[in-house]
């Protein structure tokens, strides 16, 4: 029987009897790339060029920047309009931190639904529930709050 992943983080589920000898491999890069990634990791997904930019999670064990907890977005250029940082449909939360150059916002969303906009220089909790981007919780205004 052959590896098949997990539909949200694509953890590699290795097969009854596969990579008999290796599988410590495999295991190894799910808890040091997936896991890790997943539950404290900082990714930096950057706009190259002054338009929309597409993070994805594939089928694989590899670091990914999409399976990040953490986004601190960057653009490689003065954005001149509020862009779409546009993630997978996969249940997940994010943190994201627009650090974009222009001042411009960014609009965190899947690729068919709704999003949320993160100022530029503000970061947010967010939450894709397979099909929109949410606020991950919304009854405290942490700014206020903050002393």
């Amino acid at each position: 029987m052959a590896s098949t992943y997990s539909s949200n983080l694509k953890i590699e589920l290795i097969g009854t009897g596969d990579q008999s000898g290796t599988w410590g491999s495999t295991t190894n890069s799910n808890f040091s790339n997936v896991f890790e990634q997943a539950i404290v990791g900082r990714g930096n997904p950057e706009f190259p060029s002054d338009a929309n930019l597409t993070i994805t999670i594939t089928d694989s064990v590899a670091s990914q920047a999409g399976r990040n907890l953490y986004l601190n977005v960057t653009s490689a250029v003065s954005l001149t309009t509020t862009r779409d940082l546009i993630v997978p449909t996969s249940n997940k939360t994010y943190i994201v931190e627009n650090n974009t150059s222009g001042n411009q916002a960014i609009t965190v969303k899947t690729s068919a639904g709704t999003g949320i906009t993160v100022p530029n220089g503000r970061r947010i909790p967010l939450y894709v529930d397979g099909t929109n981007v949410v606020t991950a919780w919304d009854y405290r205004d942490w700014e206020t709050d903050r002393k």
